[in-house]
């Protein structure tokens, strides 16, 4: 995936990476700088291609790492930010392989559950795939549990990540 084929709209908090060819049936799956959500997007990438539905990638960047900083504030964000871009951007091309559509990508900044949240509520999402391992996969959960179980809006799905190819293609 190329620059040419993606769009940015930059909004307070956001930096929407948005393709075209949307549908309302939409699976999200957070990334970030780990290896570990292979398995999420593996099966995430089959079940949306076996409903007709779409992958929406989102990387958020936790401001509260970098708001301490005075003077190197704005370089640790915007190295932040090129990390994300580029994480987005090496599993939109694995979900592409999978699914034969180029994902929807955002990247946000701020509070991973606030973040997550919003944009459960802003796109027709209708599932959130997360893998079971990793440090940022149980610190989402934990976030989203603590904050926001009592206005999620839709299903959490948590992929083993220690499963193969094949057990994430017969389960999706």
């Amino acid at each position: 995936m190329t620059d040419d084929n993606i769009t940015a709209e930059h909004c307070s908090n956001e930096h929407s990476i948005v393709k075209a060819g949307e549908t309302d049936r939409v699976v999200l799956v957070i990334v970030n700088k780990s290896n570990d959500q292979r398995s999420a997007i593996r099966y995430a990438g089959k079940r949306a291609r076996k409903t007709g539905g779409r992958i929406a990638l989102a990387y958020v960047i936790d401001t509260s790492e970098f708001q301490h900083f005075m003077g190197v504030g704005d370089l640790i964000r915007n190295e932040a930010y090129e990390e994300g871009k580029y994480q987005l951007q090496h599993y939109a091309a694995i979900v592409s392989s999978i699914t034969g559509q180029s994902p929807t990508l955002h990247l946000r900044e701020g509070s991973k559950s606030d973040e997550i949240a919003k944009l459960i509520d802003e796109e027709p999402i209708k599932v959130l795939v997360l893998s079971s391992s990793g440090e940022y996969t149980s610190s989402i959960i934990s976030a989203i549990a603590g904050k926001q179980t009592n206005n999620l809006k839709i299903p959490i799905t948590i992929v083993p990540s220690n499963l193969s190819d094949e057990e994430i293609d017969l389960l999706a």
